[in-house]
């Protein structure tokens, strides 16, 4: 009995020992494989967490330094005007974006700029093209406006960051020439005339007796015109008045021909000049003629002396002048006085072998009248870039008349004169961001307003 217990213990001890080294073997292995799987995450979190570090580290040197002077700048309302603040802090955010173009923070950029606007920033509406040659130099009133762009198809975006903007609310407005002769030409004058607060249109217009024209003059808190496409349409009236003394026509009906005969000409040098209303355009006109030798006289409701003219008479004396006058120019605008004051009597009044010129409006002339007037023989030749009806008519005896030159009322229409159309608008919100008097200011009375 007691060998077999001995023996049974021992067994025992046997299977107990074999037992205590198996689970020893198993929980050293399964030791190994837990230290495995949570070491390496942790190591692998270390190695992130160090990656981390450094970007925050390396971002901070951008970010924070900005942050901290925007803080302080918020903090320090009572010390600058509102405007003032909000524009230092639109400053602070364009200084963050470069550093960072990870897609919140441009989004924290723009409503920090969205922000700012709300403190004095104002939206300037013009036209993409308008934009692309003045984008430059409208860099440095970005601080104090927001461009907003109606582009090609008719769409408007912010000019910073290309955001759409689905209803532009602008308080200064651009009306280039690409803005109105663009198809889209209805949702600029729909956002200009929507405006809660337009406080300056820009016109490169010199006239406001289109409807529309007189209806943003209406509406802006201050309206400007612009007169710097009065140096093309001068070189137009010389184009013509040349093309006139020189027997242009004659020579091109005997080229047509294919005669070969001399015809007689006339000078520049000497002629008589008579230009119904002496202003900007007249002028132009008044200094070019009288550097080739021609005499001006102006017609001007205030009388005086200008540039170009030898002298100028008042609109009642213009009867008296018109058999002196070997070029009869209208630059007048269209107004109740004005209107057909071309009639018959008028043209009866030339000398026979005189030009008419009309650059002014087309309903300065009876065309009737007019037509008759050259089949008569008095005056010899008239060229119109403006006309009653516009475009004209295919029908309009004008077109075919052997006597007449016919120009679409394109007499401005050159790169010089959008450049310094632009000229005018740079010049003015030059004067209008630092509070000087803008030039070519329509007074509102003029509207009843």
């Amino acid at each position: 009995m007691r060998g077999e217990f001995t023996r049974e213990r021992l067994a025992f001890a046997g299977i107990t020992r074999f037992g205590v080294y198996r689970a020893l073997v198993t929980r050293l292995i399964l030791a190994r494989h837990a230290r495995k799987r949570i070491i390496e995450p942790v190591n692998k979190t270390r190695a992130e967490a160090s990656a981390i570090g450094r970007f925050v580290i390396h971002h901070l040197r951008h970010v924070l330094t900005p942050v901290l002077i925007a803080a302080s700048i918020a903090a320090h309302t009572d010390r600058m005007r509102r405007p003032e603040h909000g524009r230092q802090l639109c400053g602070i955010f364009k200084i963050i974006r470069p550093a960072h173009r990870h897609i919140a923070l441009r989004h924290a950029c723009a409503r920090g700029e969205e922000c700012a606007k709300n403190y004095g920033m104002k939206e300037l509406l013009l036209h993409e093209a308008s934009f692309a040659r003045l984008a430059a130099r409208l860099k440095r009133f970005e601080q104090q406006i927001d461009v907003i762009i109606q582009k090609s198809d008719g769409s408007f975006v912010r000019g910073v960051s290309g955001e759409a903007v689905a209803s532009p609310q602008p308080a200064l407005a651009y009306g280039s020439a690409e803005a109105f002769y663009s198809p889209h030409v209805q949702g600029f004058l729909k956002a200009v005339m929507t405006s809660p607060d337009l406080d300056w249109f820009q016109s490169v217009a010199a006239g406001m007796d289109h409807p529309v024209l007189a209806a943003l003059a209406a509406k802006a808190n201050r309206y400007t015109t612009n007169h710097r496409q009065a140096e093309s349409m001068a070189e137009w009236v010389l184009w013509q008045a040349l093309d006139f003394f020189r027997a242009g026509p004659a020579h091109r009906a005997l080229q047509d021909e294919g005669r070969w005969k001399r015809t007689g000409a006339r000078e520049m040098q000497g002629s008589r000049w008579l230009i119904v209303g002496y202003g900007a355009i007249g002028e132009q006109v008044g200094t070019r003629v009288s550097a080739l030798g021609g005499v001006v006289t102006g017609v001007k409701r205030s009388g005086g002396e200008a540039p170009g003219a030898a002298r100028l008479i008042k609109p009642g004396q213009i009867s008296s002048e018109l058999l002196n006058a070997d070029v009869v120019l209208l630059c007048t605008p269209h107004t109740p006085e004005t209107e057909s004051m071309a009639n018959a009597a008028f043209f009866a009044a030339m000398k026979p072998d005189a030009l008419f010129l009309n650059l002014g409006r087309g309903a300065l002339v009876d065309e009737d009248a007019l037509i008759a007037a050259l089949d008569s023989g008095r005056p010899a030749f008239a060229a119109l870039d403006v006309v009653r009806t516009e475009p004209l008519p295919a029908t309009s005896p004008l077109w075919r008349h052997p006597k007449v030159a016919i120009t679409p009322h394109d007499s401005s229409e050159t790169l010089g004169t959008t450049l310094r159309a632009d000229e005018t608008f740079m010049e003015n919100l030059e004067r209008y961001v630092s509070g000087a008097p803008l030039k070519h200011l329509v007074d509102r009375s003029v509207f009843g307003v």
